[in-house]
């Protein structure tokens, strides 16, 4: 971020275009935090050996002997820190990452408006937690409020299953769409469309179209691409809440999104802030990157400009 202009942009220099490269291939990008998850997952149900774990993580694995016990300890050690030594390594060429701020700064008006207030209101009346554990109708407010009488057309992905099989679920009390018809009520002109990996929960109502997807597959999302051929004027991510999810749908996100289009991803772990400051670093500089820090939780916001050139 420049500190003289208040961008949100992030300066180039040699180590920005060097971590780039290692990270070329967006397959690579996205298979960062899946073999930590799958291992993480295999270790949770007591089948995981010290020697199963660097081979699952061996990209974070150390290329030298020891026992295998030194050896998982070290690779664990890395994964954990490799996106906290990046940034370092960034701040020190000086190129500051991008920091957190606090999600109110994102507003240029008063907040909570009037029409804040009437979108709290529907995420409330529907059953999200867009306005009651979190506040980030705000922010959806902000990027939304002066054009809610246009057509735009919005997707969110991760309707909110209430199936207890699937991760993220909201339990058996949540109520999948909550979201989709508050922003279909806020936006009287839009179409409204979501995706999720539980086909249980997908429906179809006035003006609200849900589809498929897996975001742990590049091939998944561009199968909803397909099905969604128009450009996009708000991507949503409140789904998986990973890493690697958040990366591959961002992929998808930047093919998708129209001049002046958002992309944000709700529900971002404070340890996970290091990956975010990263992906931002390496973003063509026509994309502007955010971080913020709402009520119980952190966001990620990120616009492309008009001057943005297709992935």
């Amino acid at each position: 971020m420049s500190e003289a202009s208040g961008s949100f942009y992030v300066r180039r220099s040699p180590t920005i275009e060097f971590v780039k490269s290692l990270l070329k291939r967006s397959e690579l990008v996205v298979g960062l935090t899946t073999s930590a998850r799958q291992a993480h997952e295999r270790l949770l149900g007591g089948f995981i050996t010290n020697h199963e774990l660097v081979n699952q993580l061996a990209l974070f694995a150390p290329n030298s002997s020891g026992s295998p016990k030194a050896k998982a300890d070290l690779t664990m050690l890395s994964a954990q820190t490799a996106f906290p030594l990046i940034c370092e390594l960034l701040a020190q060429q000086g190129s500051r990452p991008v920091q957190a701020r606090p999600l109110e700064s994102f507003c240029s008006a008063d907040v909570p408006n009037s029409q804040a207030i009437e979108l709290a209101g529907l995420f409330n009346a529907y059953g999200s937690d867009k306005a009651s554990s979190h506040n980030y109708y705000l922010v959806y407010c902000e990027i939304l409020g002066a054009l809610r009488r246009n057509h735009l057309r919005i997707l969110e992905i991760g309707l909110g299953s209430n199936n207890p099989d699937v991760v993220s679920s909201m339990g058996k009390f949540g109520r999948p769409g909550a979201s989709l018809r508050a922003f279909r009520d806020f936006l009287p002109n839009s179409e409204i469309f979501g995706a999720d990996v539980d086909r249980r929960v997908l429906f179809e109502e006035d003006r609200i179209r849900t589809y498929f997807v897996d975001q742990t597959s590049l091939r998944s999302l561009d199968e909803l691409a397909a099905v969604l051929p128009e450009a996009l004027d708000l991507i949503i991510d409140d789904g998986l809440h990973s890493p690697s999810a958040n990366i591959a749908t961002l992929i998808f996100a930047l093919k998708k999104l129209k001049c002046n289009g958002w992309f944000v991803v709700e529900d971002v772990a404070e340890k996970s802030v290091p990956v975010w400051q990263l992906v931002s670093a390496i973003l063509p500089q026509q994309y502007t990157c955010r971080i913020l820090q709402g009520r119980s939780g952190f966001m990620v916001i990120v616009k492309k400009t008009s001057g943005a050139r297709q992935l």
